[in-house]
């Protein structure tokens, strides 16, 4: 099971008055895009959308640029540049 597909964390699941985990999925991706800077890449980085309700929560909620889709796999999006950096400084002290 993806962490981001839990009922008591998903958005598109669950209502938000009834959610036990919030942000569960831009923390996961804040920690991509860290380890995207630890590794010299800038703070870029790629992700899958299980559903399309997910999918589009990530362009909605992060901005997410929608890559290219191989028929018959999942929908691929992009975060870089201020959209990234937007996510990792939420959780900057």
């Amino acid at each position: 099971a993806y962490i981001e597909a839990q009922a008591l964390s998903n958005p598109t699941i669950v209502a938000e008055s009834k959610k036990k985990y919030k942000e569960i999925g831009r923390l996961l991706i804040a920690f991509g895009i860290k380890l995207s800077i630890d590794c010299g890449y800038g703070g870029d980085v790629a992700f899958e959308a299980k559903t399309d309700e997910l999918a589009e929560y990530y362009i909605k909620k992060f901005h997410a640029m929608e890559l290219r889709r191989i028929q018959g796999e999942p929908r691929r999006f992009m975060l870089g540049g201020d959209e990234a950096w937007n996510v990792f400084k939420c959780y900057l002290q």
